[in-house]
Parts: structure tokens; C-alpha cells; sequence
């Protein structure tokens, strides 16, 4: 039945673009894809956005001096998978930071702020390699389970022989 109608609407546009004389039909765009809407914060999330807007203020100016521009924060209902982003300015695009809502209504806005912030655990990260001798790679897996207190698994040698000084448990 769906192809029937599909193949009566062709026709009747096949028609209509017959007897159309050229000069009334619309012109069709020359720049490719259609402008998209530019994506916006819901509603019942401005608060939330405010929130992320004040604390990355607050952490500009307590880890860098307040030498980073202020960047739009946005709140998306859209991401399924991911925590947020950050979008640098591309193409006539502005930057902005995107936290994901959904990401916010499971851990809190606490868990949100601590996850865009980033810097405060990569200076334990620095600490933690100079510390055990490792890499920032592994020394950032090590925080992890230490933070988390999760079991570490893992083949690495310097990586096996920093976690019980770490008090990380190793699985076997």
C-alpha cells in the first residue's frame, strides 16, 4: 500500500512540474545542505547550564587565572553515549561546551561539574607518574582504580608493582 501512495505522488509531482510553467517554480538551493538550527539549551535546563556556566568561571580563575575566555555551556537532551564535549570554534561556529542531560539526571550535577572540570585529577595524574614512575597513561588508570577503589587488571610490569603501593588491588 506505501508504494502505491509514493508512486501516486511522484506522478502527480511529475505533473505538476509539467504544466509548471519554470519561472514559478522554486529555485533550488546552489550551497549543498540546508542551514542547520543551531542547537539550544531545553528550557528546564537553563538552570543547570547556569550552574556549569559559574563553576567553569570559578575554575578559570582558581587554575588559570582567568585567561580563558567564557565558552557557552549547553545542556543536550540529544546524547545517548557520551557524558559532553567541547566544540572549539570551526567554520564560523562558536565554541561551546555541551554536558549531557541525561548524564546529569543519573549522577548530579556535582558528578557533571567534576567531569567537565578534568584539571584537578590531571594534577594528581602528574603526582601519581612521578610518584610511581609511570606514564601519564598508566598512572591515570592507577587513579582511577585508586579513586574508584576498583581491582586493577593488567599486564604491565611498572603498572603490576605500583598498585599494592598504591593500595590498589591487582586481579589475577
Amino acid at each position: 500500500m506505501g508504494t502505491v501512495h509514493a508512486l501516486i505522488r511522484s506522478l502527480r509531482r511529475a505533473v505538476r512540474l509539467a504544466l509548471m510553467p519554470r519561472s514559478a517554480r522554486a529555485p533550488r538551493p546552489t550551497t549543498g545542505a540546508p542551514p542547520v538550527r543551531p542547537l539550544s539549551t531545553h528550557r528546564d535546563d537553563t538552570p543547570i547550564a547556569a550552574a556549569l556556566l559559574q563553576w567553569h568561571a570559578r575554575l578559570n580563575a582558581e587554575r588559570f587565572g582567568g585567561a580563558l575566555r567564557e565558552i557557552p555551556v549547553r545542556v543536550s537532551r540529544r546524547m545517548r553515549s557520551r557524558l559532553g564535549h567541547y566544540a572549539p570554534a570551526q567554520r564560523g561556529a562558536k565554541p561551546e561546551i555541551a554536558i549531557s542531560h541525561r548524564h546529569v539526571r543519573r549522577h548530579g550535577l556535582a558528578q557533571a561539574i567534576e567531569t567537565s572540570s578534568g584539571t584537578a585529577t590531571m594534577r594528581q595524574v602528574l603526582a601519581t607518574a612521578r610518584t610511581f614512575q609511570l606514564s601519564a597513561y598508566d598512572a591515570l588508570y592507577l587513579d582511577i582504580a585508586r579513586v574508584e577503589q576498583l581491582p586493577l587488571a593488567t599486564l604491565d610490569h611498572a603498572l603490576r608493582a605500583a598498585a599494592p603501593r598504591a593500595g590498589v588491588e591487582l586481579l589475577s
